[in-house]
C-alpha cells in the first residue's frame, strides 16, 4: 500500500506539472500565433543609410601599463 501512495502522489505531481506547463505556454503562443514578427523590410527603395544601426563597441581584456600608455603616446611614427 506504502508504494501505491508514492505512485498515485509522483503521478498527480506529474500530471500537474504538465497542466501548468501547458497553463503558462498556452498564452505565449496564441500571442505567437496572432502576431508574428516582421523579419524583413516591405520595400526595397530604402536607402541603408536611413537604418539605424546601434553603435557596437569592442572592450579589451587587455589590462593597459599606463608607463608604456604615456611612451607610446609621446613616440613620434
Amino acid at each position: 500500500m506504502k508504494y501505491f501512495s508514492f505512485r498515485l502522489l509522483w503521478l498527480f505531481l506529474v500530471i500537474g506539472s504538465v497542466a501548468l506547463c501547458a497553463y503558462s505556454i498556452a498564452p505565449i503562443y496564441d500571442k505567437w500565433v496572432n502576431t508574428p514578427t516582421i523579419t524583413s523590410i516591405a520595400t526595397t527603395n530604402y536607402a541603408i543609410w536611413n537604418i539605424h544601426f546601434p553603435a557596437v563597441t569592442i572592450c579589451s581584456n587587455n589590462k593597459v601599463v599606463g608607463r608604456q600608455f604615456r611612451a607610446a603616446i609621446r613616440k613620434k611614427p
